[in-house]
This record gives structure tokens, C-alpha cells and sequence, in this order.
């Protein structure tokens, strides 16, 4: 994850942002971060995907019982999926607060080494990859 904040940089950048100052209400959108609380308020305002999102959440959750670290990896797991169908870079993890960029947004910039989250060049938390799962990963990003 990424410096709490809402503007967290990429690399060189906001991701796929502009530098100049007149930016577009999608781009606005796309560069402003998912957050739990967005998900809840679209849900009662009769969003059907933030709704099915947050009954995803609540199935995970139950499911994965006593184990707090797979209920907040379904959690988030939940909310990379639905920033990424809406087109935006990041999203805020509900457990820590920090920003944390998508596998798209991480796909437009060359890796950094720190091994982020949804990494799509193979360096993410689990460690190095091999030249197939890293190809596999990538592909499996681009359905996010």
C-alpha cells in the first residue's frame, strides 16, 4: 500500500493523470480513491453493484470466521475489483486507511521494487515470480 492520502503518486506521477491543471469530472473521478464509506452510500442510494459488493463483503466475511487477515484480504479484494470496474487508480484499504493503487493503475508504469499489493510485474508481496506466472498475472489483470 501506498502513504495514506488522497492523492497518492505512482511512480513519475498521479496514475494516468495529467499535469495540467484543467483535468476532466472522469479524470477527477478516476484519480479519487474508492473508499468503504463511497461503497455504503451508493448501496443505500440503490447502486446495485456497490449493494452486491457490500453483500460480497458480509458473505466473506462470515466465511472466513475467525480468521481476521482472510476476512480483510476479502474485504479488500472486494473493493480492488470495484474500482477497477469504475476505472479508478486507487482505493482506500478499510482496515488500515491506506491508499492502495490497482493492478491497472501499476500497469502503466514501469515497477518500482516495492512490491505493491496488486503488482502486475510480478514483484507484489508473494515474492518473485517466474516468467509464466508473471505472464499469467498480467493477463488475469487486465479482468480486474
Amino acid at each position: 500500500p501506498s502513504a495514506p492520502g488522497p492523492r497518492a503518486m505512482c511512480r513519475g506521477g498521479p496514475c494516468g493523470g495529467s499535469s495540467q491543471g484543467n483535468e476532466t469530472e472522469v479524470q477527477q473521478r478516476r484519480r479519487k480513491p474508492l473508499s468503504f464509506d463511497e461503497v455504503k452510500l451508493a448501496a443505500a442510494a440503490g447502486n446495485e453493484e456497490a449493494a452486491k459488493a457490500l453483500a460480497d463483503i458480509q458473505r466473506l466475511q462470515r466465511s472466513a470466521g475467525s480468521d481476521v487477515e482472510r476476512a480483510k484480504r476479502g474485504a479488500w479484494g472486494v473493493l480492488h475489483r470495484l474500482a477497477t470496474k469504475q476505472g479508478r487508480d486507487q482505493y482506500v484499504d478499510p482496515a488500515s486507511g491506506y491508499t492502495v493503487f490497482t493492478a491497472t493503475c501499476l500497469k502503466q508504469k514501469p515497477c518500482c521494487g516495492y512490491k505493491c499489493r496488486h503488482c502486475p510485474h510480478g514483484s507484489g508481496p508473494t515474492g518473485q515470480l517466474s516468467d509464466a506466472e508473471r505472464q499469467a498475472l498480467a493477463k488475469a489483470a487486465v479482468d480486474w
